[in-house]
């Protein structure tokens, strides 16, 4: 499912950029997010870690000059950091789903980057929209698989 999840969002970026003009939170973003939609603290964890990415480096670009692709790989960065502090913080994450390791953990940096450019709702939303799309394929496709 993984592969599927992957290439269906990867499809689902170009298509919601082509004809909404917002992108879902980056290329593979609504793929994770549509693997991980039985997992709701999981989601929470990530939408907090997202959104603290998105203030942190609100706070920096004060003190450092923040732009391109220095901006992008400090909010990366410290999406990673932070979803795995709330991981370590938080016992209810003490195993990270499989979905969520290696690149899961720039998910937030991702987020919070299309945040940053296109405001913070209209992202969410077309996050939300497309993984949901993605999740509905998924479970057409295998229903026994995601559940």
């Amino acid at each position: 499912m993984f592969v599927e999840a992957m290439g269906l969002s990867l499809v689902g970026a170009l298509l919601s950029f082509e004809f909404v003009g917002l992108s879902p939170g980056g290329m593979i973003v609504p793929g994770y997010v549509a693997l991980l939609a039985g997992r709701p603290y999981v989601l929470m964890a990530l939408a907090a870690a997202s959104g603290l990415v998105l203030v942190v480096v609100r706070c920096l670009a004060g003190y450092i000059i923040l732009f391109s692709r220095r901006r992008f790989v400090l909010m990366v960065l410290i999406g990673f950091l932070c979803l795995r502090a709330i991981e370590l913080a938080l016992p209810t994450f003490s195993s990270v789903p499989v979905e969520v390791q290696g690149l899961g953990y720039l998910l937030p940096g991702l987020i919070a980057n299309d945040m940053e450019k296109q405001g913070v709702v209209p992202t969410l939303l077309m996050t939300i929209v497309v993984s949901g799309v993605i999740r509905l394929v998924l479970l057409l496709l295998s229903p026994g698989a995601l559940l």
